[in-house]
């Protein structure tokens, strides 16, 4: 009878342990579990066994390769000179970034500053550079809707911007 007993409990946790496993196989996101448990055939369910089995050993054969890959730190690097007959040399483009030319800028400024009698001499530094700068603009904007400031003879012209090497 207590042989009978414990066949009962082993049998008991074998089917609660296969329940838990088709559970398992049911739920999971892995294809492979799921058609071997459905598989009604037992030819069905073998090839799907075989199946995983490969697809997992496939799949920790590259994992392992990946991981010896990376573990040998292997550098590679391909270097090559090539020497060109006859060497072109790039053309050089030297622009001048001033807008204006500095000459005709302080000429007009010197004009401003005296048509409007202001001069370093009645002002301290600080109050000077403020009004100039404010009379400056607004007599550049005064002259501009007059059309008597013109960019095109205050600036450089494209010749002297440009200084070119072929």
């Amino acid at each position: 009878m207590n042989i009978d007993k414990q066949q009962n409990i082993k049998t008991k946790k074998r089917k609660e342990i296969y329940e838990l496993i088709t559970q398992w196989a049911l739920s999971t996101t892995a294809h492979g579990y799921r058609n071997i448990v459905n598989a009604e055939k037992i030819l069905l369910k073998l090839i799907w066994i075989v199946f995983l089995i490969t697809s997992i050993t496939y799949c920790i054969y590259q994992v392992v390769l990946t991981i010896i890959g990376f573990c040998k730190f292997n550098v590679v690097t391909n270097t090559k000179v090539v020497y060109e007959e006859p060497t072109n040399f790039p053309s050089i483009v030297i622009c001048n970034l001033n807008a204006y030319d500095g000459i005709i800028a302080r000429a007009d400024m010197d004009d401003i500053l005296s048509e409007k009698n202001i001069s370093q001499k009645n002002y301290e530094a600080v109050d000077f550079v403020d009004r100039a700068a404010d009379f400056f603009k607004s007599s550049f904007e005064a002259r501009a809707l007059s059309n008597d400031f013109d960019l095109y003879t205050n600036g450089f012209f494209l010749e002297q911007m440009l200084i070119s090497c072929r």
